[in-house]
């Protein structure tokens, strides 16, 4: 028996592991501190519940709608993001030491339970040599950088749970001031 719904929650504690170690390079934030900005536009999402996807009894075999602004920021101005049909949630926010997180949330419906869409996605105002935590789903994503990148830079990506950061410089594309990843890379 499936235990977890089409999310498969079971099979994600790595996750969990990863937000853990991500929080060792930028430390959480207290409740109201810096700024906080969000799109005018919500998605809403729905799903009718079936016993193996929640413990709450009184949403089984019903229709559930939730909502959400469908791009949020903290401490940095909201990302662009472009997409061509479902678009996801998009969480930004830059720490008090300067790193920067990043990511995408699935979406819900009706006839596909839990998926991921992918977007292109622009952020602003990263800086050079500050970590930057890339979480979730992509079609592709630029960084757009404060200064013109210097003609030497190296590029390194790490997962949390590994031990090893690799150099992607020759796997991504840079221009002036931007550093363009594409989904796959991410993956």
């Amino acid at each position: 028996m499936q235990i977890s719904g089409e999310r498969h929650v079971d099979q994600r504690l790595n996750e969990m592991d990863r937000l853990a170690l991500w929080q060792r390079i930028a430390p959480p934030m207290p409740a109201g501190y810096g700024t906080y900005l969000f799109s005018k536009h919500n998605l809403v999402d729905s799903i009718i519940f079936q016993e193996n996807d929640t413990w709450f009894k009184a949403t089984h075999e019903k229709m559930v709608r939730q909502s959400a602004p469908a791009i949020m920021a903290r401490n940095i101005v909201l990302p662009e993001v472009n997409h061509k049909e479902l678009v996801p949630y998009v969480m930004t926010s830059k720490f008090p030491n300067g790193a920067i997180a990043i990511a995408t949330e699935g979406r819900v419906t009706p006839s596909q339970s839990w998926i991921h869409p992918r977007a292109d996605i622009i952020l602003k105002e990263s800086e050079v040599n500050k970590p930057i935590g890339i979480f979730g789903y992509y079609e592709s994503l630029t960084l757009e950088f404060l200064q013109i990148l210097p003609d030497n830079i190296k590029i390194y990506g790490q997962d949390l749970l590994s031990k090893k950061a690799i150099n992607i410089t020759k796997k991504v594309k840079i221009h002036e001031n931007m550093i363009i990843i594409q989904g796959g890379l991410i993956e």
